[in-house]
């Protein structure tokens, strides 16, 4: 099933930015990667890789897994407004205005990762592969649909970032379908440190390579 989540993204992805390229100029994409990068370094290390913590941890109990739904969105909550209010700045420290906007914008990914995460994680540890490439193509196919309709109606960069976000929606939805559980209103610092301490790490040194592509 991974193989299935990567083969039909990329041929997804092919054909989603056959059409774009054939749709928005050069400067739009540029502006766009330009955005994407600042959100994507903050979100390679802004979650302290919870979810990979998830997924290796020997056991997860329910008071556990609360407390790392809560922190995972809190986390994700104060990155993508710490990325929302920096957006001015960055884009002038970057020499491109206009960059600002689709920036803050793109500051919802941190939020709507966060809101899936730990139900993806512990739909592995149960070995769903099949439901986790499933939500991967779907959210994909979605994002693309919506980026392909609002790069048909002339919004420029904006049809990346609608693409995005919406792909983006569509797979934390998805994997709540896929792991039906409600977090319980519960936080419980203590139960995060192990998580923390083999995650923590794991974050960091990731960072340099953090994934600030086109989901397309």
């Amino acid at each position: 099933w991974t193989f299935v989540r990567l083969a039909g993204g990329s041929v997804m992805s092919f054909v989603v930015f056959a059409v774009l390229a054939r749709l928005l100029t050069p400067a739009d994409f540029g502006l766009f990667a330009l955005a994407l990068l600042c959100v994507g370094l903050i979100r390679a290390v802004a979650f302290l890789s919870l979810h990979e913590a998830v997924v290796q941890a020997k056991e997860i109990d329910e008071p556990t897994a609360d407390s790392a739904f809560w922190a995972g969105l809190g986390m994700g909550s104060l990155a993508g407004l710490a990325v929302f209010l920096a957006a001015p700045s960055y884009a002038a420290l970057a020499g491109e205005p206009k960059a600002a906007g689709p920036v803050q914008a793109l500051a919802l990914l941190l939020p709507l990762a966060a809101a899936g995460m730990i139900h993806t994680a512990r739909k592995l540890r149960e070995f769903g592969h099949r439901a986790i490439a499933v939500r991967h193509l779907v959210g994909n196919l979605i994002g693309g649909a919506a980026g392909l309709a609002a790069a048909y109606a002339g919004l420029g960069v904006w049809a990346l970032v609608i693409q995005q976000v919406v792909a983006e929606l569509a797979m934390t939805v998805a994997a709540w379908r896929a792991y039906p559980w409600m977090p319980k209103l519960r936080f419980a610092p203590s139960r995060l440190s192990g998580l923390l301490r083999f995650g923590g790490p794991l974050s960091l040194s990731s960072a340099p390579g953090s994934s600030c592509r086109l989901r397309q």
